[in-house]
């Protein structure tokens, strides 16, 4: 392991002065009660009876330093070698990695995969799976110990885009009409400036 991740895991290994880590930030308990709420009109509109939700977990199933020191060995090997080096540039933190981006246990979600839900995606951040299950097999993922909270997924409404007039200009007076309509937005920030500086994103990964 190169001197980088292996001070990214000593910083790691801080999380307190116990081998112990439970009740610090890598374990979380149950809310109550843990069906949100909403879950339940979710269901009753569904016309299939079943419903888009996150499972929450209450932690990584990692309860001492030592295993999530190894955990966070074990995920700096694996890393590519352009993302470490974009954490090691932008990272505000202390460490390159911590315990959000380590995955979900396994054991969880095979857990609840075996309550026949359909597996949508899974979130290292948010320590959850999203699946799509019906009321019984909500209730059933909910006894189980290690899971923190179900609740619907958000949903967004689609806008129809606002599109030109037709016969109208596509550049604003005096733009360039390579920006076309975005020509203002991009002026107030300087994009123009900028590609006419010579920088054009080239080779930059986002």
């Amino acid at each position: 392991m190169s001197k980088i991740l292996s001070v990214a895991v000593c910083f790691a290994l801080g999380v307190g002065a116990s081998d112990d880590v439970i009740g610090s930030p890598l374990a979380r308990a149950r809310l109550d009660p843990v069906v949100h709420p909403a879950t339940d009109t979710v269901l009753s509109t569904a016309g299939d009876g079943y419903a888009r939700v996150w499972v929450l977990f209450t932690d990584k199933a990692i309860h001492t330093n030592a295993a999530y020191g190894a955990a966070i060995a074990v995920l700096a090997d694996t890393y590519s070698p352009r993302a470490i080096k974009r954490r090691a540039l932008r990272r505000s933190s202390a460490s390159l990695f911590d315990f959000r981006d380590l995955p979900p246990a396994a054991t969880y979600v095979a857990a609840v995969v075996q309550t026949g839900v359909s597996l949508r995606t899974r979130s290292a951040w948010l320590n959850a799976v999203s699946i799509e299950a019906n009321r019984t097999q909500i209730e059933t993922i909910a006894a189980m110990p290690f899971v923190r909270r179900i609740q619907p997924l958000a949903r967004s409404v689609l806008i129809d885009p606002i599109r030109a007039a037709r016969g109208g200009p596509t550049t604003p007076e005096g733009g360039d009409p390579s920006y076309g309509q975005s020509w203002e937005q991009l002026q107030q920030i300087n994009i123009p400036a900028a590609h006419a500086a010579g920088y054009t994103g080239q080779g930059v990964v986002i």
